[in-house]
């Protein structure tokens, strides 16, 4: 009996050294992806992604990517990790405790007599194991301390797989450069090239990426490397409660093994008072040995293995449906240009030369050109230079004129025209209201340094000639006249500049200038026909711009003697001299009333017939 027991405790002793050792070792770190294992682009790979096609293209993009994956996972010691989040995390005293726990519910639950018959029958012992195992890998306690184990695990998994996510995306660079460049330039090429970097990169945005039930939803702020991460934790996270199953099929399996010769040499480590309890404590020893530790953290690599694996294609899929998603998006925001690209080598070449920041701009040029002059009309402007200056050279003014005018051609010309002072022609509205080809820099100068918006304004919309006319006054002048007049009555000055003599004209501009309102005086269109008609234009606007005594006699009289010789049409008399004109029109009235009394009442008295005498009256 003494050789017994001390045989037990140097077993006993031998076991915890064991379970001490298997504790103690650290586990290996998550290895970084070796150069053996980093994504390698073939020349297989580059005729895949030449593709005729898009779904082809996407195909390509998955197969290297999940090349690339598959490589990164080949260094990953899954069962290093699994040891090691179970050492920091003591998932071994959570299940020593629980199996210690379930021992004792077991046996309470048993008779002696069916817990004596494990001791002969292999199907006993096979039950009491597996309730045993089953309350333990089954349990709440348990399935949680597995659960954070395995997202641990995931986590740690995950980074590998990070790495091996970001040297996927140059194979997958170089894949978009192989299906675009030919097609589009390599302008296109290498703006798509970018934005797939981008859904590599590991950003602070990564953490908008979401992960649903069977594959990876990348957020366009996300980057995929930072999405897998989520994907791993969250896999693990709902792989947890389906990894108790399989750890008590294992576990079981392990303890019918060990139990299925009945007492056997087991019996030589256990008191015999131990075995009223049958097979139990045999069992309940065995499921915390090291030898069933290490067979849980075994299943649990292979099990995180698994899911990892299969997650790899799923998240290979997801990564085409991302670069293939960028395409479409860079495709329907430049579609005119890459049609354009792809069916002209000439515009292809041109898009080449075009920075990736000028795309934009491209197309909305482009864009314009085609409103305006067709299909052909981009040929047309690529080949005269017009593109090229309106893509590289037009200020951010200049696109803006063109975007409201509908016109490449209006701001080309307002840029050239204006220089430096475009900025101060769209404050002003002025290219909405004037074409640039009425101005020229000496004008157009002198209207923008009038410090007036308004009188601006009205000089601009008068006509080239008659601007130069008014550009002659001196800078006060100008500006009074801009200022009181309305763009109709400026125009209707225009009118009269346009039919009038130089020294009449300036007389005109002078006096309005000076005051406005004689402007109503000429405005009506009769008086402007008249002054025009008349010989001695000078003479006849004077008469109109002179702001002395209506009823001057001398004035009047002078006036008269030039209707009356043909100087002036008699016409402006009346607007002259309307009160004088009213007079004597009065008097020849009267005075043709009173001749027709005088002739017409004598004539009227000498055809009347006589009368009849009284007496004939009488009889009557």
């Amino acid at each position: 009996m003494l050789a017994k027991r001390l045989f037990a405790q140097t077993t006993s002793l031998v076991t915890s050294a064991a379970l001490v050792a298997a504790i103690v070792v650290p586990a290996l770190s998550v290895p970084t992806t070796s150069a053996e294992a980093r994504a390698v682009f073939t020349d297989a790979d580059y005729r895949a992604c030449q593709a005729e096609d898009l779904a082809t293209f996407q195909k390509a993009i998955e197969a290297i990517t999940l090349k690339a994956f598959q490589g990164g996972l080949k260094s990953v010691d899954y069962e290093g990790i699994v040891r090691n989040e179970w050492r920091e995390r003591e998932v071994g005293r959570v299940v020593r405790a629980r199996i210690d726990l379930a021992t004792r519910d077991v046996r309470k639950e048993s008779s002696l007599w069916s817990l004596w018959k494990s001791l002969a029958l292999r199907k006993r012992s096979q039950e009491l194991a597996t309730a045993v195992a089953e309350r333990v890998y089954q349990s709440d306690a348990v399935n949680q301390a597995i659960s954070e184990l395995a997202t641990g695990v995931g986590e740690k998994i995950g980074k590998s797989v990070e790495l091996s996510t970001i040297d996927a995306s140059g194979p997958a660079q170089r894949c978009v450069k192989a299906f675009l460049g030919p097609r589009y330039g390599s302008t296109v090429a290498t703006s798509v090239q970018r934005d797939a970097r981008e859904a590599f990169k590991v950003t602070d945005e990564t953490g908008k990426a979401r992960a649903g039930n069977d594959q990876v939803l990348l957020q366009s702020a996300g980057g995929l490397a930072g999405a897998v991460v989520i994907l791993v934790r969250r896999q693990m996270a709902r792989m947890a409660s389906r990894l108790g199953t399989r750890i008590v099929g294992s576990v079981v399996g392990r303890l019918v093994s060990v139990v299925a010769g009945g007492v056997g040499a087991v019996l030589i480590i256990k008191d015999v008072w131990d075995l009223r309890y049958g097979m139990l404590p045999i069992i309940q020893a065995e499921m915390k040995s090291a030898e069933t530790e290490r067979k849980v953290q075994n299943e649990l690599a292979r099990s995180i293995k698994e899911q990892i694996e299969l997650q790899m294609t799923s998240l290979a899929s997801a990564t085409s449906d991302r670069i293939v998603e960028i395409w479409r998006g860079f495709k329907k925001a430049h579609a005119k240009t890459l049609e354009l690209a792809e069916g002209d080598a000439a515009f292809r070449n041109f898009v080449d030369t075009v920075g990736r920041n000028n795309l934009p701009r491209l197309d909305e040029i482009v864009a314009l050109i085609l409103e305006k002059e067709g299909p052909n009309g981009v040929g047309r402007a690529l080949r005269d230079g017009r593109l090229h200056t309106a893509v590289n050279s037009l200020s951010e003014d200049g696109v803006a004129i063109a975007r409201q005018r509908r016109s490449l051609e209006d701001a080309l010309k307002w840029q050239a025209l204006a220089g430096d002072k475009l900025s101060e022609v769209i404050a002003l509205g002025l290219h909405q209201r004037a074409a640039p080809d009425t101005f020229d820099r000496r004008t157009l100068g002198q209207l923008l340094a009038i410090d007036n918006r308004a009188a601006k304004l009205k000089l601009a919309a008068v006509t080239p000639a008659d601007r130069d006319l008014l550009f002659e006054l001196d800078r006060d002048k100008l500006v009074r006249l801009g200022r009181g007049l309305s763009e109709a009555e400026l125009k209707t000055l225009s009118s009269y500049l346009r039919g009038l003599s130089r020294d009449a004209s300036q007389i005109v501009l002078v006096a309005v200038a000076e005051k406005p309102a004689r402007m109503r005086a000429l405005a009506p269109q009769y008086v402007r026909d008249a002054v025009t008609r008349s010989q001695d234009q000078v003479a006849a606007v004077r008469m109109l711009v002179d702001d002395g005594p209506r009823l001057d006699v001398t004035r009047i009289s002078q006036d008269v003697t030039r209707a009356l010789n043909g100087r002036v049409d008699p016409i402006l008399i009346w607007e002259r001299h309307p009160i004088v004109v009213g007079i004597v029109g009065v008097g020849l009235v009267l005075l043709l009333l009173m001749l027709r009394g005088l002739f017409f009442s004598g004539r009227k008295r000498k055809t009347d017939p006589p009368s009849k005498p009284p007496a004939e009256e009488a009889a009557v």
